[in-house]
């Protein structure tokens, strides 16, 4: 087994995205090579910064929160399959969720103890954690579905709202793949990917642009760094939002940017950092008078493998 410490490749990674990558003149396979068996342990954090912004008959009134969740997946390869796909088993091993209010006090929830601070969020990180998904992983690294999510809603009850199992498969396409990697990339070539994930409002669309940068050594470890920028769309679904209000929901704008480090060896993420950022104005009418918010949020993810079988 090898093991870096996370906080070394933190300093490793900033340290390639602070400097130039070496450009390699061969093509660089950036799709999956699945062994049965093999498993590998990844440290995700995530810190969402929301800011909520009210106008109203010339007053302006405005709240922020901040959400910071950290936490730890092992993902498995079950099964390779004759076309090159695998089944993967994802577990979420333990999840901290902790919620910075408006006052400034820190609700904070973590799965590993017996009781938290905001009680529907530790209920939810409780039936997450320790209940194994398996997806399918095509050859190109997209991940295709999810099942055992069952078990989670069993977990949580009727009270929690559970994650969709799209959701949960955004989150393994965010872990060991590239997600539609070609099998002969070149360096400073793009290609396009679309994903389309869920928002609390509706569904995001990203029209993704991808590139390899080119390759790097870290720690011993041949990397191929890959850059990408989206345009993000919203759709509104109008179920999300109030029965019977007049409410109008926009997206202002919507960008995201990200980089991968991927262990050509092993033909794994070895690191991945995104940024998104919306910003969405909500516009309401009631008796001749217009209530508008303006919700800016970022969202910045950092996924780090830990150790490898």
């Amino acid at each position: 087994m090898r093991h870096i410490p996370g906080a070394i490749l933190v300093f490793l990674i900033l340290a390639t995205l602070t400097s130039g990558v070496r450009a390699d003149e061969a093509a660089v396979n950036l799709q999956p090579r699945f062994v049965t068996g093999r498993t590998t342990r990844y440290q995700i954090w995530t810190q969402r910064q929301r800011s909520m912004t009210g106008l109203v008959g010339g007053q302006t009134r405005r709240i922020e929160t901040h959400f910071e969740i950290e936490g730890r997946i092992t993902w498995t390869i079950q099964r390779v399959n004759p076309d090159g796909s695998a089944s993967a088993v994802m577990t979420m091993d333990y999840l901290t969720v902790n919620i910075t209010l408006p006052d400034g006090a820190i609700k904070r929830n973590d799965s590993r103890q017996g009781s938290g601070d905001t009680a529907p969020v530790h209920t939810l990180i409780r039936a997450m954690c320790g209940a194994p998904m398996t997806l399918t992983v095509a050859p190109d690294g997209s991940v295709a579905n999810v099942t055992g999510t069952d078990v989670i809603r069993s977990r949580a009850g009727d009270d929690i709202d559970v994650p969709e199992d799209l959701d949960f498969i955004e989150t393994a396409s965010d872990l060991a793949t590239i997600p539609f990697a070609p099998a002969a990339a070149a360096v400073g070539k793009a290609w396009p990917t679309r994903f389309d994930w869920l928002h609390e409002l509706g569904q995001l669309h990203y029209q993704t642009t991808s590139k390899l940068d080119g390759m790097e050594t870290i720690a011993g470890i041949p990397v191929a760094v890959v850059s990408s920028t989206s345009q993000v769309d919203l759709t509104v679904d109008r179920s999300k939002l109030p029965e019977g209000a007049p409410v109008q929901v926009r997206l202002l704008s919507g960008s995201a940017r990200g980089k991968v480090m991927f262990d050509t060896t092993r033909a794994e993420a070895v690191g991945r950092n995104s940024v998104l950022s919306t910003q969405i104005e909500s516009r309401m009418d009631i008796a001749g008078q217009t209530i508008t918010q303006i919700t800016d949020e970022t969202i910045q993810s950092q996924t780090l493998r830990i150790s490898e079988e």
